[in-house]
């Protein structure tokens, strides 16, 4: 390295005229000979085209292995490319896991870097983990397989089916499997993404839900005997909404599209009537409702006679519904 001290070949002192010792003291002008540092193979990176343009390095090593192929003659030398796996978000803030909501369909893309320039067959295993519901998945889980093109990347979409149980549904995990023709990216080449349920307890502490949207909700409880008003109670974020109504049942408004909202409703006493969770449906999902059901016998028979039952719906539903 030039410098006011020479041509320096280590740490404090110079091979030249210089008008510095090796301590660094000025003492007039010297001609010092320094050690000589040893340099043996000396790599001269030349800047080569990308294979694709869709090829960008995101780690250290993606990047050393895409240096040395190009610039050691083996330019057209197989490259073992990356492959690594993403779930699409949607719009969801990073560090937020994704999700859908049941009926959905699960995307995640597939990736090669840097992108093959023939198809390339990559294989993946799908598993549900968590969750016991019936989501219509049992014949796409299991070890699949991708072709992934000269773009570098391919899409896995993962049809769900609605249900009406109000258990967990748990969540999609798809990773990529092992294989000669790629290397597993340093990002662990695996996604998930969460199934979440959009049913809601038909019953739940004397409230319940009616009617859900996107954007609203109607929430309906039994009548308290002496009380002449209630107070609704739910949050917005982290602020508290109030409403107030004579009536048992109330609409609410300005809701978030596929948000869980806990309402409490208390009496004008302040005793607890109950309270009951829900989720708002994506936005344009239309809408949901939960009647409540009820059943009663018919007349007596005798044997061999056959019994008569009548199950309610209140309020009724604009569509046919299962009543288990």
């Amino acid at each position: 390295m030039n410098s006011d001290s020479g041509i320096l070949t280590r740490p404090g002192c110079g091979r030249g005229w210089s008008k510095y010792d090796c301590t660094g003291d000025y003492s007039g002008y010297y001609f010092w000979d320094g050690l000589d540092i040893g340099i043996g193979l000396v790599e001269n990176l030349r800047p080569v085209a990308q294979r694709s343009a869709d090829f960008s390095p995101r780690t250290p090593e993606e990047i050393l292995e895409y240096v040395k192929n190009t610039n050691f003659g083996n330019e057209k030398a197989p490259f073992v490319p990356f492959a690594d796996v993403a779930e699409h978000r949607g719009g969801i803030a990073d560090g937020a896991r994704a999700s859908i909501t049941e009926g959905e369909t699960a995307r995640f893309t597939v990736t090669l870097t840097p992108a093959p320039s023939e198809p390339r067959a990559v294989t993946v295993n799908v598993v549900r983990r968590g969750g016991s519901t019936p989501i219509g998945v049992e014949g796409q889980l299991g070890v699949r397989t991708v072709l992934v093109g000269p773009s570098g990347s391919a899409r896995l979409e993962i049809p769900t089916a609605d249900n009406d149980d109000v258990g967990d549904n748990g969540y999609l995990l798809l990773a990529v499997v092992s294989n000669p023709t790629y290397r597993l990216s340093v990002f662990g080449g695996a996604a998930e993404v969460d199934v979440a349920s959009d049913d809601a307890e038909l019953v739940s502490d004397a409230v319940r839900v009616q009617r859900v949207t996107d954007s609203a909700a109607t929430i309906a409880w039994d009548a308290q005997p002496g009380a002449a008003s209630y107070e609704v109670v739910w949050l917005e974020g982290t602020a508290p909404r109030t409403k107030f109504t004579a009536g048992t049942s109330l609409e609410l408004t300005g809701l978030q599209a596929k948000t869980s909202y806990d309402v409490a409703v208390l009496d004008d006493l302040w005793n607890r009537v109950g309270s009951v969770r829900f989720l708002t449906l994506e936005p344009g999902g239309g809408e949901r409702f939960y009647p409540v059901l009820s059943v009663t016998a018919g007349a007596g028979v005798t044997e061999g006679g056959a019994a008569s039952f009548t199950v309610t719906a209140a309020p009724t539903a604009p569509t046919s519904r299962t009543a288990r």
